[in-house]
């Protein structure tokens, strides 16, 4: 299952087994690397003495790659070969693998094209005496001078940054009884920076380089952040991310001070370290051994050893900002990004993006009986801005798209981001702000939730140079008689009509029907329904214009499918006018009505009682699990089964 917080391999206890990563068992995980393609994360698998592989191309299988599970310091080929307690972990491009023993202090070479692993015997600086390796903290490859980095705290003794050049095999100390970093421990390197944090004091630092050659000499330490008893230290999407001791295991480290990384769970509240009626997800104490890595190909996502939750164990987990939009968007002015979590740019590989589109029913979810756990939820005195983002529409149908696909074995990840409008029409908006977003997030599909049909923006608004109205009211305009309002083509001559059927005086209203929205709608003449169906169709149909070929780089241009969904305010007929639409615009389209209406008491209460009957939050599980249903029944998303094996009952 792949989401916000998901398992990547392993269980509760400990014990040996390789296959299938929920049945794959690890003893005492402690680090954790990525090869180049981030297709397979190294584990250190201590108690176990080998090195283990997680296959994430391959449903996260995993393998042992090297030690034959004896502890000893045997070289040779990769099964025969033994290790004693392999603690930390670096890869050296292209195929080799470095490891810290430390039952024996030493560090061995994986070479995956070779599949031998070998010894490196390193020499002082001064001279060609084998010396042992510390028992270091962490270890990292630095590819500008060819190194290999490691930490060694004061275990009794001085601590230090040291390195081991591996073209010369000579072992010497960079930065050692410096009293800004007397104990030094974190240790991450990026393409051109590495950070190191001390084992007890709060200051992180940046290690300034001089040259590729570095020495002592060459060497300095910029302040960059602050955290508390640094234990591993991770860098993705320009962040530098901290793993800590204390309340707040995961922060991102600033310049001025750190912020904590707030975690969320599908149930709708934050991963809550302090709740006493829930398990912690993490604990965290001084010395303690983690595993803590960014993925190379989506950034903001990190893979952990040890949670609490499940001890022999990697997860992984994702920070989008969620207590950025925690509540539900309350329709201030448009921004940059979709009125959602901060997904990143960047989409992952094997990801469907879908954008949902509609009014405030995509977003208003409120809970009808708020309490622990929930207890930041504000039902009703944060308005529409109250709900939790988790209950929202979207969130449901990203969940339910997601479980569907890990329990049927389907591959692709499905992600639903939101932009939505309170009280607009779709056609209102959607041709104007929704392809920049479509082309930011390289979106699959447009979801649009459909129900008002705008038609009287044209009566609102004046038009663009594109011919349609624009989206915000001119205080000028809006002043006029309506009949000085009219624009040519469809709008007038629906508004020669009603002037003609009403035969009273027009200029009172501000655009014909206001009178009887959905009267006028439901009722109209032929003509006068081609009309406005040419006033809503017309500028969806310039959205699919405009997002063609703007989304996925493979050349397939993102789709604009419609659905409609019943709503309490709303007559039976308003579901015609959209059938109508799509089928003249030939726009994919769902009527979710029957199915709706079939089943919103087995979900009771699927609306609230105020704000003209808007969805709760079990109102939009149920939606979210008919929308997963039917565009994977009408094939409107990627949904390959694997192919069925035989198998012996």
């Amino acid at each position: 299952m792949e989401y916000f917080n998901s398992l990547v391999a392993g269980g509760n206890l400990s014990g040996f087994q390789d296959g299938d990563f929920t049945k794959a068992r690890f003893n005492n995980p402690t680090r954790l690397v990525f090869d180049d393609t981030g297709d397979r994360l190294f584990v250190a698998d201590f108690n176990n003495n080998r090195i283990r592989v997680v296959y994430l191309n391959d449903n996260n299988r995993v393998g042992t790659l090297a030690g034959s599970g004896s502890a000893g310091k045997t070289d040779g080929p990769f099964l025969t070969a033994t290790f004693w307690g392999p603690f930390a972990l670096a890869w050296i491009p292209p195929d080799r693998l470095a490891v810290y023993d430390q039952g024996d202090q030493s560090l061995r070479l994986v070479d995956l094209n070779k599949q031998v692993v070998t010894t490196l015997v390193a020499s002082s600086g001064n001279g060609t005496q084998p010396q042992p390796i510390p028992s270091l903290w962490d270890l990292v490859y630095r590819p500008q001078d060819d190194c290999l980095y490691f930490s060694v705290p004061a275990w009794g003794g001085s601590g230090s940054l040291q390195k081991l050049d591996l073209k010369s095999k000579k072992l010497s100390t960079v930065i050692s009884t410096n009293p800004l970093l007397p104990n030094p421990q974190a240790l991450c390197v990026t393409n051109s920076q590495m950070f190191l944090a001390d084992q007890k004091l709060p200051t992180i630092y940046s290690v300034e380089f001089g040259s590729n050659t570095a020495s002592s000499a060459s060497v300095s330490l910029k302040p960059f952040g602050q955290g508390d008893q640094i234990l591993e230290l991770s860098f993705s999407d320009g962040i530098l991310y901290g793993l800590q001791t204390g309340k707040n295991p995961f922060i991102r480290v600033g310049p001025i001070k750190s912020t904590p990384v707030s975690l969320a769970t599908t149930w709708g509240f934050f991963v809550d370290n302090q709740n006493p009626g829930v398990e912690p997800f993490m604990t965290t104490q001084t010395g303690q051994v983690f595993g803590f890595v960014a993925s190379p190909t989506e950034p903001r996502k990190f893979f952990v050893t040890k949670p609490s939750v499940n001890p022999n164990s990697i997860i992984s987990f994702k920070d989008y900002n969620f207590d950025h939009l925690w509540k539900s968007y309350d329709n201030s002015d448009p921004g940059p990004d979709v009125m959602d979590f901060n997904y990143p740019a960047q989409k992952p590989k094997n990801t469907y993006r879908i954008l949902l589109s509609g009014d405030s029913r995509t977003f208003v979810a409120p809970r009808l009986v708020p309490g622990p756990p929930y207890k930041d939820v504000d039902l009703y005195g944060g308005g529409f801005s109250g709900t939790l983002r988790m209950d929202t529409m979207g969130k449901k149908l990203e969940l339910f798209l997601n479980t569907e696909a890990a329990l049927r074995g389907v591959k692709t990840h499905y992600e639903v981001l939101e932009w939505n409008r309170k009280g607009y029409a779709l056609s209102t908006y959607a041709p104007t702000e929704l392809p920049p977003l479509v082309k930011k997030y390289n979106v699959d599909m447009v979801l649009g939730l459909v129900g008002l049909t705008g038609y009287l923006d044209y009566f609102m608004y004046p038009l663009t140079s594109e011919g349609i109205p624009a989206m915000y009211v001119d205080p000028e305009y809006i002043l006029k008689p309506l009949s000085k309002r009219v624009p040519a083509g469809a709008a007038a001559d629906l508004y020669a009509r009603y002037k003609k059927k009403v035969k009273t005086d027009t200029e009172k209203f501000s655009y014909p029907g206001e009178d009887n929205y959905w009267g006028f709608i439901c009722g109209a003449d032929p003509e006068s329904r081609k009309d406005l169906i040419e006033m809503a169709g017309r500028r969806l149909q310039m959205l699919t214009e405009k997002i063609k070929d703007k989304g996925s780089p493979n050349g397939n241009s993102p789709k604009l499918v419609l659905f409609f969904i019943p709503f309490r305010a709303w007559p039976d007929c308003a579901v015609d006018f959209w059938v109508d639409l799509c089928n003249q615009y030939s726009f994919p389209f769902l009527d979710l009505s029957e199915s709706f209406n079939a089943t919103k008491i087995s979900y009771y209460p699927t609306a609230t009682l105020c704000c003209d009957g808007h969805y709760t939050a079990y109102g939009n599980e149920l939606i979210g699990n008919l929308l997963t249903h039917y565009l994977i029944e009408n094939s409107l998303i990627p949904f390959d089964l694997p192919k069925k094996e035989n198998r012996t009952p």
